[in-house]
């Protein structure tokens, strides 16, 4: 949430400054479905202190786990789907979110490899929602497809000129903008790709 605690602002003083975005879970013995146009906001807030000092808050944690309790070995069917058009977020003004996925099986490739059963993942991927930590797991296969590069960089939030006139409660996407950071600013990634099941699980990595 935005709380702004400068003298003078409405509803200055009278909330709770919680900054963090939080964490969301869907998990599922099965397969975990997000349906088209569906939004998940683990994003965090700011707060101005009564001094005008900024307290930049972290991005949160967004986990979609299928085939949740399932031993390494056999298959794993169970899947995640994300319809068209949604969107995965946890921006922050201070550090960007995590994000777990783990489901059958997953392909990084510039087109979709037309398999309902594989999760397909563009390259852009990793420069979205605001990520700065990706832990992806095809419980039966991971692969990066050949000529495929990965530069994950996590876009950040920023304060818009008149964000320090915003009441506490304005939305913080109403008044921030999305950055690049330059490289030598910008927070670094972690990625972790991984594939475990003992039968079928192969992490490929294209050439």
């Amino acid at each position: 949430i935005w709380v702004n605690d400068l003298p003078g602002i409405a509803g200055a003083g009278t909330a709770v400054a919680r900054t963090g975005g939080g964490s969301i879970t869907l998990s599922a013995v099965g397969s975990v479905s997000l349906g088209k146009d569906s939004t998940l906001d683990a994003s965090g807030g700011g707060w101005l202190s009564t001094g005008g000092k900024l307290v930049a808050g972290n991005g949160g944690q967004i986990r979609l786990e299928a085939n949740a309790g399932a031993n390494a070995g056999g298959s794993h069917p169970g899947r995640v789907t994300l319809g068209e058009g949604a969107q995965l977020r946890a921006y922050g003004l201070g550090k960007g979110g995590t994000l777990s996925l783990s489901t059958r099986a997953i392909r990084i490739d510039h087109a979709a490899g037309g398999d309902d059963a594989t999760l397909d993942l563009a390259p852009d991927f990793f420069q979205s929602g605001g990520f700065a930590e990706f832990n992806l797991t095809g419980r039966d296969g991971l692969t990066l497809a050949d000529g495929v590069t990965l530069a994950p960089a996590p876009v950040s939030w920023e304060l818009v000129a008149d964000a320090y006139l915003r009441p506490g409660g304005t939305r913080p996407a109403d008044l921030t903008r999305r950055v690049l950071r330059p490289e030598q600013d910008r927070q670094a990634v972690r990625l972790s790709l991984t594939a475990d099941a003992t039968d079928l699980g192969d992490l490929t990595l294209g050439m």
